[in-house]
């Protein structure tokens, strides 16, 4: 298994290089957002930094839109995981694209649905 760190980069090289396209529902920002707040190493400053960054990465942001929110509801009950967790799978499936997760626990709960990659596996999918 590659390292994280190296494959973040190769993904950052990706999105600077338009090989890949980012699309991730609104929640996003929240979620970095909080999760980084909670990171006892980091200032209120570093955090706004963070999401600085994270929104120069060009992120395609999409609305939770009836449709998504009726896949990713089905998802929901179907795997047993949070609507937190599931907006993800429903966006990737709305949009027949894969989705990038770092988080295995998720991985590993959803990886028979077949269009779900781990970020430590990543390469030009």
């Amino acid at each position: 298994m590659k390292s994280l760190l190296l494959m973040q980069k190769k993904l950052r090289q990706d999105l600077l290089n338009k090989r890949v396209l980012l699309i991730a529902p609104d929640l996003l920002l929240y979620e970095v957002s909080n999760a980084l707040s909670y990171n006892t190493n980091l200032t209120k400053a570093a955090v706004i930094e963070a999401i600085k960054s994270l929104n120069l990465m060009n992120i395609k942001y999409v609305k939770p839109l009836e449709q998504i929110l009726k896949i990713t509801i089905n998802l929901k009950f179907l795997k047993n995981i949070t609507v937190y967790d599931a907006i993800y799978l429903g966006l990737a499936k709305f949009v027949n694209a894969q989705l990038l997760t770092a988080d295995e626990k998720l991985y590993n709960s959803v990886k028979e649905l077949g269009y779900v990659v781990l970020l430590s596996e990543y390469s030009i999918l």
